[in-house]
């Protein structure tokens, strides 16, 4: 039996995973042409922020928002 099923993590944030695929499973989907879909299959929670590389005053943010730098090459 082929199977793949996705699971939520916490019922309070949009947040699913899939459960692990078989070599069946990965071999049964790529010959019917599908991709087999990453380990995170949704992730609604809240995205980093990108923080301005000249620095002064940051911008208003949502409270609720959480924010964690990207540095960029």
């Amino acid at each position: 039996m082929l199977t793949l099923k996705a699971i939520a993590v916490d019922p309070s944030i949009p947040l699913y995973v899939r459960t692990a695929l078989s070599k069946e499973t990965q071999e049964q989907m790529k010959r019917l042409g599908m991709r087999v879909p990453g380990k995170v299959i949704l992730d609604g929670r809240m995205k980093p922020v990108k923080l301005n590389p000249k620095g002064g005053r940051p911008k208003k943010v949502d409270p609720n928002q959480f924010q964690l730098p990207i540095l960029e090459k």
